[in-house]
């Protein structure tokens, strides 16, 4: 299924997941039943160029009493459509909105989510969520990446 980010400046960005990976899920010491537990989040993005991909990675720290206690790390691949390439291609480099970032990052949540639910069932986790992320304050800029050449993907 396509789904299209249209930014502030009105481009339209054409994108389908591809692939979802399951990087990291390691429980390191027992929760302690109590309801003070923090989750330290982090997102980091990637392009191949030969892919026409973007590729973006949350990790997710637990921490109660100051002790890690879960750690995940979650990768969401993101084809882009050629049109919507060439859209953010330009002068030998890539222009990634911030908007879409927020987007993609959105999904890696909703993802980790699943996966959090899916591995806790059954044990002193289940309970814990991953809790709302304001991705607006995280990601506040678009992304520049060089690119080899500005080479149209949609001819």
């Amino acid at each position: 299924m396509i789904q299209t980010v249209k930014q502030h400046n009105q481009m339209n960005i054409p994108f389908r997941l591809s692939r979802i990976e399951n990087r990291q899920f390691a429980l390191l010491a027992d929760i302690v039943e109590n309801p003070n537990i923090n989750v330290e989040t982090s997102f980091a993005f990637s392009i191949a160029q030969n892919q026409s991909s973007i590729r973006c990675i949350g990790n997710f720290v637990y921490i109660q009493n100051g002790e890690k206690k879960v750690i995940m790390e979650v990768a969401c691949h993101f084809i882009i459509k050629p049109e919507g390439w060439d859209i953010m291609c330009h002068d030998k480099k890539m222009i990634v909105p911030k908007g879409l970032l927020q987007h993609f990052a959105t999904i890696v949540v909703g993802t980790a989510r699943g996966i959090l639910f899916a591995k806790s069932e059954g044990t002193k986790l289940q309970g814990y969520f991953l809790p709302l992320v304001d991705l607006t304050q995280g990601i506040t800029d678009d992304m520049e990446y060089p690119v080899s050449a500005n080479v149209s993907l949609s001819e």
